[in-house]
């Protein structure tokens, strides 16, 4: 476990800017001091409790990740401001396992539409109704309900070629000693009506340096998909993929 603080530091350090978004990455201590994560010497890791990842997509959304120091993702809100004032998107929280435990989203700090609260299978079982961050309606559920597909959605070329594209990555980012560590996370996306992969989240964190490492893995994969349909039309539907990695100490160090 001691490996992991120096790599979790590494890769943040060396992933400030990651494709569509740039980062700042801030680590909270047991006193709640904030310290921005810089190269050089290490405080006593024992006293570093949370990490603040501020994500910034263009400058037109903004992301704020906190996470467990030691592990998985606790919360996501999202924000149009860069001064992370008010909550307008999507949100996300997590148990301590990191399987997710509530989503939803946020229209102007307000609570707004449905809501899922999940059980420690991410498996939805109760809805929240939301009007203007007021509670109108709430409701047992068995799963969440989804338009009945005629076919589908899947990659062009079929499941080979998209297996064969997530282990090209990974091979890769072993090659060049990008992954440090192995993990274990789920990833939920949507598959649009036009083919491309969006609104992409955690059902599984595993913990900020392997979550990253398998955003960078799913954002390499092109935008070939073949969206479902329903009735002779096309649909959004959502596809999860796990992401499961052992590696061995001797290709770390």
């Amino acid at each position: 476990m001691k490996k992991l603080f120096p790599s979790i530091l590494f890769l943040a350090l060396n992933y400030i800017s990651i494709g569509q978004y740039k980062m700042n990455v801030f680590i909270i201590d047991s006193l709640g001091n904030k310290k921005t994560l810089t190269k050089g010497k290490l405080d006593s890791l024992k006293n570093y409790k949370y990490l603040i990842v501020l994500k910034n997509y263009k400058d037109t959304l903004f992301e704020r990740l906190q996470y467990d120091f030691k592990g998985p993702l606790i919360n996501l809100s999202t924000y149009h401001d860069s001064s992370f004032t008010n909550k307008d998107g999507r949100y996300f929280e997590y148990y301590t396992n990191g399987i997710i435990s509530k989503e939803g989203q946020f229209i102007k700090n307000k609570k707004e539409g449905i809501w899922y609260i999940s059980n420690i299978n991410a498996k939805p079982f109760l809805e929240y109704e939301y009007l203007h961050n007021n509670l109108i309606n709430q409701k047992r559920i068995d799963s969440v309900e989804n338009i009945s597909e005629d076919s589908p959605a899947y990659y062009r070329g079929g499941d080979s070629v998209y297996s064969h594209m997530i282990g090209r990555t990974i091979e890769y980012m072993i090659r060049n000693k990008k992954i440090r560590h192995g993990g274990y996370a789920k990833i939920r996306f949507m598959i649009d009506t036009s083919g491309k992969m969006k609104n992409i989240y955690f059902s599984k964190s595993c913990n900020f340096v392997f979550d990253e490492l398998c955003l960078m893995v799913m954002s390499s994969i092109p935008n070939n998909w073949i969206p479902a349909t329903h009735n002779g039309k096309k649909i959004n539907s959502y596809r999860e993929q796990p992401l499961g990695l052992k590696v061995k100490d001797d290709l770390l160090y």
